[in-house]
């Protein structure tokens, strides 16, 4: 996936071919997990598609982020890059979300020669991670994240492209939350606080009236 290939006006949403495999592994491996199932054979076939098709494997609980590092050597060894220019090289790493105290949160996987192929890279390891998600308005946000940051990197993008994109973003991040049943939950029970909060309670004189009428009632 090249930059120059990227068309600003309309969010990136289809996975490279090589792509679809992981995809659907690493959904298997979530599907797995939430139905607290073994996860060994998907975690294998994950293991198996991400390194045929980015040249190692994708850990099995890869959250979805992505990071791009510059790197260059220093005293025979491959340090942080101070200013992205003076790179020699550009490695990635995918986030894990189940690591242990004193293990590395990311897990490498692959080195490019540019910041541009890194970036590419990157974009196809989060719209994996986009398509292996169940919800569908949680992968609307995710997709809608990965083309703001492609519209935002692109050096042909205008002021408007960059505001579209981001206002596309947060209309997704916004139809995610008012579909969350656990967000309606909480303003569900906001709301009836708020009511009885608002409400006052009985003067005395009116409820000694409702007690001496349902008294009269009862007659």
């Amino acid at each position: 996936m090249e930059q120059d290939a990227v068309d600003v006006k309309q969010p990136l949403t289809e996975l490279a071919p090589a792509d679809v495999a992981v995809a659907r592994a690493l959904h298997a491996v979530r599907t797995a997990a939430a139905l607290d199932h073994p996860r060994d054979v998907p975690a294998q076939t994950l293991r198996e598609t991400a390194s045929a098709a980015f040249g190692s494997p994708l850990p099995p609980d890869f959250t979805g982020e992505v990071q791009v590092v510059g790197v260059i050597e220093r005293d025979g060894q491959l340090v942080r890059a101070d200013e992205p220019s003076a790179a020699a090289a550009f490695q990635v790493y995918a986030r894990k979300g189940d690591a242990q105290f004193g293990e590395d949160a990311y897990a490498y996987i692959a080195s490019r020669p540019t910041q541009q192929q890194a970036h590419a890279l990157a974009d196809r390891l989060a719209l994996v991670d986009a398509h292996a998600v169940a919800d569908v308005y949680e992968k609307a946000v995710k997709m809608a994240r990965v083309h703001e940051a492609q519209v935002v990197r692109h050096p042909n993008s205008t002021r408007e492209d960059i505001s579209n994109a981001r206002e596309r973003r947060a209309d997704a991040e916004y139809a995610a939350t008012i579909n969350d049943q656990d967000w309606r939950s909480r303003l569900a029970e906001v709301d009836r606080a708020e009511v009885q909060a608002m409400t006052p309670p009985p003067d005395e004189n009116e409820q000694e009236l409702d007690e001496a009428l349902a008294k009269g009632n009862s007659r």
